[in-house]
């Protein structure tokens, strides 16, 4: 059959979200920064709402993937990114996978210039290094930082062209060089 997915602000009440949550295959929820200032001032909103629809995700079993957009001189520096990263890994886990995306210029941001790819970079092998185990780099040319690769063995799992993606190194859902099981929905 077909997957059920659902992209979100994660400014969701706990009921409506449980409700809603019944259906879901997954979902990947936009935690914009991980400062709360910057939530109230750009967002109008709160940041401690969204992260608790993220652990919540997780307490459904519902797959989650999270995507923070990087904006430079708004939510682009590492030790926020660090402590986003230490947070992932003590609330969702090592597995959950991460994305960090490219901000163009639009709309009430239209002055702020696009985020360097330097910046992606420095996040992409920060969030490596702190241990979580997908980490994905989104609105930028096509690449390695698209694609699904064993954390045990570095096998390329699923490589991704844009909106297609094409399964090379699972079996099911184990990597089919080293046998190690991974938490892939496919």
């Amino acid at each position: 059959g077909l997957y059920v997915t659902y992209v979100s602000n994660g400014f969701i009440n706990e009921d409506p979200f449980k409700e809603i949550g019944r259906y879901l295959d997954g979902i990947n929820i936009d935690v914009k920064s991980f400062n709360e200032e910057f939530y109230r001032r750009i967002c109008g909103a709160r940041l401690e709402p969204v992260l608790n629809s993220c652990r919540l995700a997780k307490e459904l079993g519902i797959h989650l993937e999270i995507t923070y957009l990087i904006i430079p001189g708004e939510n682009d520096s590492m030790k926020e990114i660090e402590k986003f990263c230490e947070w992932v890994l003590s609330d969702l886990g090592e597995s959950t996978p991460i994305h960090f995306t490219r901000f163009y210029p639009h709309y009430k941001m239209s002055n702020i210039p696009p985020t360097p790819i330097r910046t992606l970079l420095n996040a992409y092998e920060l969030a490596k290094k702190k241990g979580i185990k997908f980490v994905y780099l989104g609105n930028v040319p096509h690449g390695e930082y698209d694609n699904t690769y064993c954390p045990n063995c570095g096998e390329l799992l699923i490589e991704r062209y844009g909106f297609s993606a094409e399964k090379r190194g699972l079996s099911g859902n184990r990597c089919s060089n080293c046998g190690n099981t991974l938490p892939i929905v496919v």
